[in-house]
């Protein structure tokens, strides 16, 4: 998962195969890609979990699939380990960043972890991280992932990011209603809840905050971190810690 190497191509389903498989099953591509999309690898930018687009397809509904072969409380074990603060990478990832990760001190075992790369690392060989060879950053890379991560994340120990996301969807109803206030307030509540972990003055601490705060709104829309229009600005002069909510083809959804 760190280095294909020759069987790039045979690790998961590259995109053009997913194209022609939504064509014949009549399903939405697009909703295909928020699914079960996001590893990448050298020449293969967008893969897909096979085992999920099968389901998928077969079943004629986007659900997780290959998250269901085994129980979330096995995810938990190592979520737990929270060695060199591995709880707050994990909580960056979440609301929709990247996390830096040496690869080379993995033992190549289950067993033995030194430091939070060790864990981060066997996540990624596990599938529950994707990773990307050029930048070397690890990430959640789709909703079925990330859908993962937070059941098991809801069995203990991470009340007050479980807090935040159970608010996401209130706060994105009042987002939709114009309702300046409750946003303000609910935005500060999710920054105060995570700023114990990460550094509160800082502005990916922020951005973190805002992508967990709107975390049920990825149901719906495609949250854009940030535009590429110039050094510490994105759109038209917003701040970088600003997220857009797009929607989703195919979502129903209107902003």
């Amino acid at each position: 998962m760190v280095d294909q190497d020759i069987f790039e191509r045979y690790t998961g389903f590259p995109e053009t195969e997913v194209k022609e498989l939504c064509e014949k099953y009549g399903m939405d591509f697009a909703q295909a890609g928020s699914w079960y999309n996001g590893y990448q690898f050298t020449e293969y930018r967008h893969i897909y979990n096979p085992k999920s687009v099968v389901e998928a397809m077969h079943r004629q509904r986007f659900s997780n699939y290959w998250t269901s072969t085994e129980t979330y409380e096995a995810l938990k074990i190592y979520m737990d380990m929270d060695h060199d603060g591995l709880r707050s990478d994990l909580i960056r990832m979440l609301g929709g960043e990247r996390v830096r990760v040496n690869t080379l001190s993995f033992q190549k075992d289950m067993r033995t972890f030194k430091t939070k790369d060790d864990v981060l690392t066997l996540l990624i060989h596990l599938g529950y991280l994707a990773y990307d060879v050029e930048t070397k950053k690890a990430f959640i890379p789709n909703k079925e992932i990330a859908g993962e991560f937070e059941n098991a994340m809801s069995i203990g120990g991470w009340s007050e990011v479980m807090g935040v996301l159970k608010a996401s969807e209130r706060l994105l109803e009042d987002t939709l209603c114009c309702d300046e206030k409750r946003v303000v307030e609910g935005l500060d509540r999710a920054h105060t809840e995570v700023a114990s972990i990460l550094t509160y003055n800082d502005e990916n601490s922020l951005g973190c905050a805002i992508g967990l705060a709107y975390y049920s709104a990825r149901k719906d829309y495609k949250m854009i971190r940030e535009l590429p229009t110039g050094p510490g600005l994105c759109g038209c002069g917003i701040p970088t810690a600003a997220i857009q909510l797009k929607a989703c083809p195919g979502s129903g959804a209107e902003i």
